[in-house]
């Protein structure tokens, strides 16, 4: 008896040991872990059992990159373009999301890319990423703007030029737009057809004029050379970032015309504020106010890139500043600048202790400081008109570290409004 029932232990441990427990798991757990898999790996599968066989051609994700396309000797190549079709052409079911990364090859077959978006789109594809090298600027299918079901667009290394008629993607939340290029007239047209469009990033780019006539719009990256820029019913932003490239000098509007009253004054829903590089030299444009007009009541997130030589520029920060009620944290980039003649710096802070305190502001962070008598001043200003700051961390350039100590002992003998604010100096 007990031999036999040894014999029936092992019988069943050998049983246990090649049971394909893989094959009986739920299909949405084997379709978690095939989409975790390269898609080269994912179709071999295929020839694993007669149970693996199709279990690829319904995943509702596929995602091609270079190392699918690469060769026995180890090379990515362009020859095995013909694998995406077949792919696409033996998948049973909808797709929800495609991606083509392929920003390592010089030239794309527009053929076969027009053939991809035609069968996606009859797969009811919701999301497609398209990327390409970067200044090749391959033509976007004019197919891809016709999928009506089509929630998230990202393209990078794309010409963009929209079909006639152009009906819009009336489903598109989320568009990405990077290394990209377009004329304004197309790009006016392409975001006039994304009616529900939420969150939109820029990166890139050369366009004259921005215009952001799209109510529903929330979240905004602009990231590239322009020379104007508005939001017309784009009014309930909750989250901008701007930075832009190239010199502004030649983009100013020499008016008595504010732009930043201009082009920030209707973004009173905003919570948090990003704004970096030569947009600030942009926004000093004109007669900059003590205050905005409208209060930012929802601003709680502030960092901000300033050249401290130009007091147009910190006025900007200031400005902002006391319009902002709730704002708790801040950040500072201080990059610098030769400028012209300008006004008297010990006129321009005495006039700026006259004004309100930051009642809310918490933490401020100065990166990249190199110790010049505004940026001291501004560290003076905000620890004297901040009750309820925590906390200041300040890091100072390398320059800076080696001819410091008598400067960061002045910074900490500064007067501070709140009796609990930590002065952090990381040399």
């Amino acid at each position: 008896m007990e031999l036999r029932s040894s014999s029936q232990r092992k019988k069943r441990m050998y049983a246990d040991r090649t049971k394909d427990f893989i094959s009986e798991l739920p299909q949405d757990i084997v379709e978690c872990i095939l989409l975790r898999l390269p898609i080269k790996e994912t179709v071999r599968t295929s020839i694993l059992s007669q149970k693996w066989r199709y279990k690829w051609t319904t995943l509702r994700e596929i995602v091609f990159t270079e190392q699918s396309m690469v060769l026995a000797n180890g090379k990515p190549t362009t020859n095995n373009f013909a694998n995406i079709y077949h792919v696409l052409i033996n998948h049973t079911g909808p797709i929800k999301k495609f991606g083509a990364r392929f920003s390592l090859f010089k030239r794309i077959n527009q053929f076969n890319l027009d053939l991809w978006v035609s069968l996606l789109k009859e797969k009811g594809i919701q999301e497609i990423i398209l990327e390409f090298m970067k200044g090749k600027f391959c033509v976007a299918p004019s197919r891809l703007f016709s999928c009506e079901r089509l929630t998230y667009l990202k393209l990078y290394g794309c010409m963009v030029k929209l079909p006639c008629p152009f009906s819009g993607l009336r489903s598109l939340n989320r568009l990405d737009l990077d290394c990209f290029d377009v004329t304004n007239a197309e790009f006016n047209r392409l975001l006039s057809g994304c009616s529900v469009l939420e969150t939109l990033t820029l990166i890139d780019f050369d366009i004259d004029y921005l215009t952001f006539d799209i109510p529903s719009l929330r979240f905004l990256y602009v990231d590239g050379k322009f020379k104007s820029i508005s939001f017309g019913s784009a009014t309930h932003i909750s989250w901008l970032r701007i930075r832009l490239l190239g010199n502004a000098n030649g983009h100013l509007n020499q008016d008595n015309c504010c732009n930043l009253i201009t082009i920030l004054g209707c973004q009173t829903s905003i919570e948090k504020l990003v704004l970096q590089n030569h947009i600030m030299k942009f926004l000093s444009v004109g007669n900059i106010p003590t205050k905005f007009p409208t209060m930012f009541d929802c601003l709680k997130e502030i960092s901000l890139t300033v050249n401290f030589k130009d007091l147009d520029e910190v006025s900007v920060v200031l400005c902002l500043l006391r319009s902002s009620p709730i704002f708790e944290h801040l950040k500072i980039t201080v990059w610098l600048k030769r400028l012209g003649r300008q006004r008297n710096a010990d006129d321009f802070w005495t006039a700026q202790n006259q004004i309100d305190s930051m009642d809310q502001l918490r933490f401020v962070c100065i990166d990249e400081f190199f110790g010049g008598e505004s940026e001291l001043q501004f560290i003076k200003y905000v620890l004297g008109k901040s009750p309820a700051l925590e906390k200041m961390i300040i890091y100072p350039r390398k320059k800076v570290c080696s001819k410091g100590p008598k400067m960061f002992e002045q910074l900490r003998q500064y007067h501070r409004a709140s009796v609990k604010a930590e002065l952090v100096i990381c040399s």
